[in-house]
């Protein structure tokens, strides 16, 4: 850490020579008006010799339209499978309406008809009775309309395994897109798409093998790269692991309840972090060697992982019998430690997990966050942060 602090202090970050200066900050205020957007680089109070610099960025062009989606008075009727002419109401009488840019939940048990009233919307159901109206911008929603405009992630996975996920993605793009669209800009828009659900690492892999979360993704993914006006999700955390569904809920809290996604972005790098550090995995001592043990009592991880254990296996009072789990004898255990020893007694020699020294490492994990915080206002407050 003090390294680091040396580091950002004096080793300043250059400016590299094929990047040019503009001379003063109203040059690049009365450029404000191009068609490429700049930014600027304004030194500090405590730089002293730095120069504003306008840096270009390619604005990319969307080939969607935002879309305001209305549905009014939807009724949707299939003959009754008993053999009489009587029709089942699946639907009764829904209104709704869908903003560009924000997310529409629709909510309610298992069977309630959330997956049928998306088919009628997005035209997947045409074969039996539909009554009521979808508008897409206020015009009717014909088939030729819908299909160019929406995009549907249905529960099922279906990829080919022969292919890449890019080559997925890119023939989404080109066979979907608009003609007008460059190559080019299909490109971009699979190598966005893929950076968007981090797929960019397994971009060249072949789809057969892959996990269920990442075959959700490349779904999702599929028809991103169409650039579709509305995207209807059917059950996207379908089949996902807990710890994947616990994600993508907290992932959504944190993006709702902050201001931008990328106070979000940081807020979900520092929790990480956090939980990296407190949660990492745990060598037993025994299997240290002996010249390093000091190092093992550096990371914090020791004292995470001793407390817990100790407070659930590691208490053995003295003189009570084997009705206390830590004084209960191990069963398979190494014979190089005794056939007699007690959990308590294995958790001390392999973890130095004891009993003992629960408060003590309560007290470390409060200093060593106490020192961290400090450091990190230090160097938010003395250290050159600029690039």
């Amino acid at each position: 850490m003090a390294l680091s602090c040396l580091v950002l202090e004096y080793w300043r970050y250059e400016t590299p020579e094929i990047i040019s200066l503009s001379a003063e900050l109203g040059d690049v205020e009365n450029n404000s008006d191009s068609t490429s957007a700049n930014y600027s680089r304004i030194a500090t109070p405590k730089a002293t010799n730095d120069q504003s610099m306008s840096i270009p960025v390619t604005q990319t062009d969307r080939a969607f339209v935002p879309v305001t989606l209305a549905f009014k008075d939807l009724w949707y009727s299939v003959p009754d499978p008993s053999g009489s002419k009587a029709s089942i109401d699946l639907l009764k009488g829904i209104s709704g309406y869908a903003l560009p840019g924000t997310i529409t939940a629709l909510m309610g048990s298992s069977g309630a008809g959330k997956t049928t009233l998306m088919d009628v919307i997005a035209g997947r159901k045409t074969a039996d009775q539909i009554t009521g109206s979808v508008l897409l911008n206020g015009n009717p929603a014909t088939e030729i309309a819908v299909r160019p405009a929406t995009g549907y992630c249905e529960q099922m996975d279906i990829h080919s395994e022969a292919s890449r996920f890019r080559d997925a993605l890119t023939f989404s793009a080109f066979l979907r897109q608009d003609a007008a669209v460059s190559d080019s800009e299909k490109y971009d828009c699979v190598n966005e798409c893929l950076e968007l659900l981090d797929l960019h690492s397994i971009a060249d892999r072949i789809i057969r093998g892959s996990s269920t979360q990442q075959m959700k993704r490349l779904t999702i993914d599929v028809e991103l790269a169409a650039q579709p006006s509305v995207l209807f999700l059917d059950e996207p955390t379908t089949n996902l692991s807990g710890l994947a569904i616990l994600q993508a809920y907290f992932g959504q809290l944190l993006a709702y309840l902050c201001p931008k996604l990328e106070v979000a972005s940081i807020l979900v790098i520092l929790i990480n972090y956090i939980w990296t550090t407190f949660t990492d995995f745990n060598s037993p001592t025994a299997s240290i060697p002996r010249g390093y043990r000091w190092l093992y009592h550096l990371t914090l991880h020791k004292y995470t992982h001793a407390s817990p254990i100790a407070i659930v296996f590691g208490d053995c009072p003295s003189g009570s019998n084997d009705s206390e789990l830590g004084c209960q004898q191990m069963i398979g255990a190494p014979p190089t430690l005794g056939s007699d020893i007690t959990v308590a007694e294995y958790l001390d020699r392999i973890f130095s997990a004891r009993q003992c020294e629960i408060w003590q490492n309560f007290g470390i994990i409060l200093l060593w966050i106490t020192c961290l915080r400090f450091v990190s206002l230090l160097a938010l407050r003395f250290v050159n942060q600029k690039k």
